[in-house]
Order: structure tokens, then C-alpha cells, then sequence
């Protein structure tokens, strides 16, 4: 009937709304789901590593926050009721411990809906001297690191753009500290204590990476490393070599052990102004003198490097030994020569590679952690911080010098005529003496190899086969000795002059001699006080006469020269050499 709504219709439409207001539900339902899910997360828990979890008051600490996304953002907690400021920059949580007493406590802080906790154990704070002496000691110590990147920007064996970029880091780190030397005149007492207990907490690691640089002295290498020894010595190439090595390893090493205070430090550094935005004013400044002298303290460790990589440093072809292609000695005769080869920069692919020895690899090994660890570092500093001096790229083809070798790398090995003896002895100065010798009575062709090796520095070994003649002995004793008879005079260092017949055989007699003040006295034939012994001796192709006045136990003679008109000088005196006698025929 028209007005009424009969049962059908009034439970149909029921069922329409109930089922409406089912469906509304379901749509409703997941948002409030995801309501309680997002409040979950707000309060999930996430604990942080701290690693041995010793800290002292005011001490830089950097935590890794694992799945974080926010970057240079800020949050202020407290631990024991001390005001904490934490910086989330880079991923990382930075903060400075508070003035705690030494005990456990907890560090706790929500950052991107999470809130993380970290375990931290305070030791007692170093103690403190003036505040002023905290502050000058680190301002000596960038003031040398400045001084040290000037003499690399001034080396005439540094490339024009690894001065300039030693120039340019000098300036950067100059205007820093005087910025930040500024800035800290300005502090107050209280603020200046505060100031001088950062520097305290942090300056063991710091004064570990600055010392580790002070035994570095590239002047000597750098010479070695671009040309030719041209000194009277043959330089040791290889153990400069190893020291700059050696120097940069230490440099490097205590830089990665202290990654995460470093991180901490170039993490700080704010995009616009000067100040570090961690903790309070005389915090920032603290750190911004801290993060002044480990950068130049990281600058001259990556000069280094760039001198290392852009040194020669393996063996590669040309080795030579004396500039001959075939040599002819004289039976016994001694010949000095220096060693001579080409070596190689480093390229890419020596990483990998299995030529580079043990004090090369050590070097390469390190050069990747330094790129890995270091560069990323670097890279996300503000582009004002960042320095102009780079970790050095290895060659990409091959680059190489010759120089010198110093003798104790070579070796003379496979003498191919066993009629022929070849003694080699390495001299002081570096250089290499070779000695011929044959008892043939016909000249004698042999050949011989000379071999480089450094197992240190390479597995690869230079070798080269040298051609020879050795010409056949001849002995002329005879000749001298045949020339040797007849009348000598002698003259000895107190004046006195002795007239000497020597006869054939061996035997002869001292005739007369004249004293000083003058007078010639003669001596009777056969006086058996004047009876003098002789012979005639050869040494090392070298030809000598002995006289021997039999009476007074007294030899003199010596080399023969001048011949046929000999004359022999000798030192009858043991151990005395300026106590000489003259014979001349």
C-alpha cells in the first residue's frame, strides 16, 4: 500500500546496510592496522656495537647505525642526567662523552623511528695541565705538517701538480687553523678547560698518526727514484726503496687502526662555516683543531704515496754490466764495473699479480685498504675540506728508467770454460770487481752470467750472458831478473846511502856506503857482514824485487817500475808506511 513498506523491502534493506557497514569495516580495518604497526616500530629497540666499550670523558666516539637513511640530522639525550647532543651524520652516530665518573652507563636516542641503545664504559679522564699548553702543542703540530707540505710543494723532484697540490693543502690547513685559533681565543676560562679535556681524551690516537709520519725524509729517495746514481758510490736504490716503504706502512697503518676516530672526525665537519656541529662551541672548536692535524698529518702520508707509486720500483729488461758487448782481460788483470738495468712503475693489475715480492706486496696490499677505507672517507667530506693532494693512481701502461744497481743484487754465476776462474767481489761503493785468470798457455774465450735479484721487491730476475777472452799468462820474471844483476844504490830515510852488486843467482854484496854528513866508506869483497840476499817475484801480473841484508835480518825492495831503469820503493818498517827506502839501478 502506498505510505507502508511491506517486510520484504524493510528486511532487504537492513541486510543492505548491515552488509555496507561490514565492508566500511574491512576498509577501516588495515589502516588501523598499520597505525599499531607504525607505532610498534617507533619504539623497536637496536643495539649498537662500541667495540671494547672504553671511552674517557670528553673523548670523539663514531657508532656505525645499521639501515639508516637520514644524514646530517641532530638529537639531544641525556646519560646520568649529563646533557649529550648526537649528530647523525654519514650513518653514523657522533657524539662526546660526557664528564661521567668512570662506571657503565647507557647511551640512549631515537633517530628515523628507531630507538637505539649502546653499552658504554667510562674510564677516568687524563689529567689536565693549562689549557693554552693543549692548544699550542696542537698548533706545533700543524705548523710542522704545514712546513713539511711547503718543502714537497718546493721539491724539484715532485711533479708540477703534486706541488700544487701540497701548495694547496699548506693554504687550506693554514686558514683552518687560523680560523680555529680565532675562534678559540674567544672561548672563556671555563670554556677553554673544557676545551683543553677534549684535546686530552683524543690526543693519544692523534699524537700515534702524527708521530708516525716524523721519521719520514723522501729527500734522498726522490733523488734515487728519477735518474742514475751520478755520485762516486752506487746508491742503494732498493733499500731507499724499502724505506719509503716502510714509512709509508707505518703512516698507513696506524691511520686505518684509528678508521673509526677519523671517520668521526671528517664526519663532523659541517657543509657551510667552519665550526664542527658536535656538542658544544668549545667541543666544535676542539674538534675542528683535531680534524686540522690529522688531515695535514693524511696529506703527507698520500704525498708519499704518490712518490712510491710514481717510483720505478720493478726489474724489467736491460741488464748490463760495463758498457762492452764482449770484454778481454789480461791474465789476473782486476776490472771494476757498475751494474746497469731498466725497472718499471707500478701498473695496474700488480695488485693481482704474482711478480711483486713480499715488501712490494705489503705495500700494495695496504695501497687497497687505504683506497677502500680512506678514500671513501675523504670523498664524503664538504668539498671546502677536502685536500688537493689524492691517493696516486698506478700506471696504465708500461713506464720505465734506467739506473745503477748497487752490487749487492748482482750475482756472476755459469763461467762456461773451466780453464777460466772468475772471481767477483762486491766493493763497498756498490760496484762489482771481476777477475780473470788461467793457467793455459793459450788465450782463453769463456762467457759468464750476470744476474740481478731482489726477491723483496720481485720474483723476476734480470739476467744477461756476457762473452770474454782471457789472454793466456805470460811470465817475465826471468826478463826482470836477468836485468836485475848489477850495481843498485839504496838510499834510506835517515840519509845514509849503500851501494849494492847484485850478481846473477841470487847472491850479492853491499860495496860501500856514504853517511849523511858525508864520506863514502867501501866494504871488502866477502865481508860476510855485507852479504845481501835477492830475487825477483811476480804477484798478480805485477813484478817485485827483494834485497835481503842478511846480517842485520833487514829486507827492502818492492814494486818494479820504470823498466829497464828500474826503480823499487819498499817499506822496511812493518805497519810503518811512511818509513821508505829508494833502490835505483
Amino acid at each position: 500500500m502506498p505510505g507502508f513498506i511491506d517486510e520484504q523491502t524493510l528486511h532487504m534493506k537492513y541486510n543492505f546496510t548491515y552488509l555496507l557497514g561490514f565492508v566500511i569495516l574491512l576498509m577501516f580495518f588495515p589502516i588501523l592496522s598499520c597505525k599499531k604497526d607504525k607505532k610498534n616500530a617507533e619504539i623497536e629497540l637496536v643495539t649498537l656495537s662500541t667495540g671494547d666499550g672504553s671511552f674517557a670523558p670528553f673523548e670523539l666516539v663514531q657508532l656505525d647505525l645499521p639501515d639508516i637513511t637520514t644524514e646530517n640530522a641532530e638529537t639531544n639525550t641525556e646519560i646520568n642526567g649529563k646533557s649529550v647532543k648526537v649528530s647523525i651524520l654519514n650513518n653514523q652516530a657522533i657524539f662526546v662523552v660526557p664528564d661521567l665518573a668512570p662506571g657503565s652507563y647507557t647511551l640512549k636516542f631515537t633517530a628515523a623511528e628507531r630507538t637505539f641503545t649502546a653499552a658504554l664504559k667510562v674510564i677516568a679522564a687524563p689529567s689536565i695541565a693549562q689549557p693554552a699548553q693543549y692548544a699550542e702543542r696542537v698548533e706545533e703540530s700543524i705548523d710542522s705538517s704545514i712546513l713539511s707540505l711547503q718543502q714537497y710543494a718546493n721539491h724539484a723532484e715532485l711533479s708540477t701538480e703534486a706541488k700544487s697540490a701540497a701548495r694547496a693543502d699548506a693554504q687550506l690547513y693554514s686558514q683552518l687553523l687560523s680560523t680555529y685559533k680565532q675562534q678559540y681565543e674567544q672561548l672563556t676560562a671555563e670554556q677553554k678547560q673544557e676545551f683543553a679535556r677534549v684535546i686530552a681524551a683524543n690526543l693519544d690516537w692523534i699524537t700515534e698518526i702524527r708521530s708516525s709520519l716524523s721519521a719520514t725524509n723522501t729527500k734522498d729517495y726522490l733523488r734515487l727514484s728519477r735518474q742514475p746514481s751520478t755520485l762516486s758510490t752506487v746508491a742503494d736504490f732498493e733499500q731507499a726503496q724499502r724505506d719509503a716503504i716502510s714509512n709509508w706502512l707505518r703512516s698507513t697503518r696506524v691511520l686505518l687502526r684509528n678508521i673509526t676516530k677519523l671517520a668521526a672526525l671528517l664526519y663532523a665537519m659541517p657543509v657551510t662555516g667552519a665550526i664542527p656541529i658536535v656538542g658544544t662551541l668549545a667541543t666544535g672548536i676542539a674538534v675542528g683543531y683535531m680534524f686540522t692535524e690529522v688531515m695535514s698529518s693524511l696529506s703527507q702520508n698520500m704525498t708519499l704515496m704518490g712518490v712510491v707509486v710514481e717510483t720505478a720500483f720493478l726489474p724489467y729488461q736491460n741488464l748490463s754490466l760495463g758498457d762492452f758487448t764482449s770484454d778481454v782481460y789480461n791474465n789476473a788483470q782486476e776490472k771494476v764495473y757498475t751494474a746497469k738495468a731498466s725497472f718499471r712503475k707500478l701498473m695496474t693489475g700488480d695488485e693481482s699479480g704474482a711478480e711483486a715480492g713480499e715488501t712490494l706486496q705489503q705495500f700494495l696490499t695496504n695501497y687497497t685498504n687505504f683506497k677502500t677505507s680512506i678514500g671513501s672517507l675523504i670523498q664524503k667530506l664538504p668539498n671546502r675540506f677536502k685536500p688537493s693532494v689524492w691517493i696516486a693512481d698506478f700506471k696504465t701502461g708500461v713506464q720505465a728508467v734506467t739506473r745503477n744497481v748497487n752490487s749487492k743484487y748482482i750475482s756472476i754465476s755459469n763461467i762456461s770454460n773451466s780453464a777460466v776462474q772468475l772471481t767477483a767481489t762486491k766493493l763497498t761503493d756498490g760496484s762489482v770487481k771481476l777477475v780473470a785468470r788461467t793457467s793455459a798457455t793459450t788465450d782463453q774465450d769463456f762467457s759468464y752470467d750476470v744476474t740481478y735479484s731482489n726477491p723483496a721487491t720481485s720474483s723476476k730476475e734480470l739476467k744477461k750472458t756476457v762473452t770474454a777472452k782471457v789472454k793466456a799468462e805470460v811470465d817475465s820474471s826471468s826478463i826482470y831478473a836477468a836485468a836485475a844483476a848489477g850495481t843498485w844504490i839504496n838510499t834510506w830515510p835517515e840519509g845514509q846511502v849503500d851501494e849494492i852488486q847484485l850478481n846473477a843467482g841470487g847472491t850479492g854484496q853491499r860495496t860501500h856506503y856514504t853517511m849523511p854528513n858525508g864520506g863514502r866508506q867501501s866494504i871488502p869483497i866477502g865481508d860476510s857482514r855485507n852479504i845481501v840476499t835477492w830475487r825477483v817475484y811476480k804477484s798478480e801480473n805485477r813484478y817485485y824485487l827483494s834485497v835481503g841484508y842478511v846480517n842485520l835480518n833487514v829486507n827492502i825492495g818492492g814494486l818494479i817500475s820504470n823498466y829497464p831503469n828500474m826503480v823499487v820503493i819498499g817499506r822496511p818498517r812493518i805497519g810503518d808506511p811512511t818509513y821508505t827506502t829508494t833502490l835505483r839501478k
